[in-house]
């Protein structure tokens, strides 16, 4: 089976903003739903929020991950997070019930990486754009 072509849509569309361009990561949040779906574990969530330099407030590429489940991060210590080879592949031809997507960043001595149901992904120009991304704060 192929790839769908919502799924290459959602691919595109992420890479048609430009990700290489973002590679400080200004916050990395996890959240999980403790009072999610009875028998089906508890979801955890993953917003990803990144910058392209360090002291540049705006604009920021925000990630955010949906139903997030075998998490790698090392971020380095204390150095600034970069994320310079951030990928997203389709996991549709595999079947899983539940993941979708591949997204890992291993280039580095400093791996991000994880599979999840779906994601979001969107430019923030500035403070107030923030109030159309539900729990951004």
């Amino acid at each position: 089976m192929g790839v769908s072509t919502t799924e290459d849509s959602k691919i595109a569309s992420f890479n048609s903003l430009k990700p290489w361009e973002f590679t400080i990561v200004d916050r990395i949040l996890i959240r999980q739903d403790l009072f999610g779906t009875p028998g089906r574990g508890v979801p955890r969530n993953l917003d990803l929020w990144l910058v392209r330099s360090l002291g540049e407030e705006y604009p920021k590429l925000v990630l955010r991950f949906f139903r997030v489940s075998s998490l790698v991060f090392a971020p380095p210590a204390p150095y600034p997070f970069e994320l310079v080879f951030l990928t997203i592949h389709s996991l549709r031809e595999r079947q899983w019930e539940y993941f979708n997507y591949q997204v890992s960043q291993t280039e580095q001595e400093n791996p991000l990486s994880f599979i999840c149901r779906t994601f979001e992904a969107t430019i923030v120009e500035g403070e107030g754009d923030f109030a159309s991304l539900e729990g951004a704060s």
